[in-house]
């Protein structure tokens, strides 16, 4: 999810489509908030290269996570709400991870997955 809220946020800042904008302007809170099928159902998969490197970026946040040895107590969402699951005394490097989860999607998806003719092709002007 973290890596599908940096795509979303580097598409939103790229796109010239208002459309699209507007798509992924009231996909982002969601995202975060820990819910990330929105912003991949609507904008990442049917674009293609987002979908791609927002998954690559939220590798950056597993890393992280991995590294930080984080666990939860229980399934559930990510972003926000995955604060609520997160072992005790985990919050910072969880939040840590999960920034780390955008910023690899952000920055993948500025450098490698915006492709404005196929925003065109999709979502128009």
């Amino acid at each position: 999810g973290g890596g599908q809220v940096g795509a979303g946020l580097a598409i939103y800042l790229k796109t010239r489509s208002k459309k699209l904008k507007t798509l992924t302007r009231d996909s982002l809170p969601i995202g975060i908030l820990g819910v990330g099928e929105p912003m991949m159902y609507a904008i990442t998969l049917p674009l293609g290269k987002p979908f791609i490197t927002a998954c690559l970026g939220a590798g950056f946040g597993g890393v992280l996570s991995a590294i930080f040895k984080l666990g939860t107590i229980s399934q559930g969402v990510s972003g926000v709400f995955g604060l609520l699951i997160v072992q005790t005394g985990n919050w910072l490097p969880y939040v840590i991870a999960m920034l780390g989860a955008y910023a690899g999607g952000f920055v993948l998806t500025w450098f490698f997955g915006v492709d404005h003719d196929r925003i065109e092709e999709i979502y128009g002007e």
